[in-house]
């Protein structure tokens, strides 16, 4: 599952934007996504226009699965588009301060029964039928029955 992180870059230390970046990419993969990194993938020398030109090719490229929205996104003109790039293509949004990876983080650590957790309630994470071959995660759902 390829998770797109969104977050302030502009105007910021490139030290400051690689550690943010760089530790939400490491949560990500520590769980077993692919994270996409956008710091990892442009230039410092583009221009805000041409980066968020390349962003917006990612986000509607069909191949990505979510977007993780770092918790000063709200400081961010760039990430604020990629928000709602991320609505109008139907790929669901999970943001930091909502605590949803630390979730993510303990359903990793603890094991599972049938039901879907070890308590029996069936509170597992299910993978969504909504888009196609790259279906995404939703955490605290139940699997929906086929057939």
């Amino acid at each position: 599952m390829k998770i797109y992180i969104a977050g302030p870059i502009s105007g910021l230390p490139i030290s400051e934007v690689e550690r943010k970046f760089g530790s939400a990419a490491a949560e990500l993969r520590d769980l077993g996504f692919e994270p996409v990194n956008p710091v990892d993938m442009s230039g410092w020398g583009l221009s805000w226009r041409a980066y968020l030109h390349i962003t917006s090719e990612i986000l509607q490229s069909g191949e990505i699965d979510a977007v993780y929205m770092l918790g000063d996104w709200l400081q961010s003109k760039g990430a604020a588009l990629e928000r709602s790039w991320a609505h109008l293509n139907g790929i669901p949004v999970y943001y930091e301060n909502t605590g949803w990876i630390q979730k993510l983080k303990e359903r990793a650590e603890r094991p599972y029964d049938a039901m879907g957790d070890d308590q029996g309630r069936g509170g597992g994470i299910r993978r969504n039928e909504g888009r196609g071959p790259g279906r995404h995660l939703v955490p605290g759902e139940l699997p929906r029955l086929q057939g």
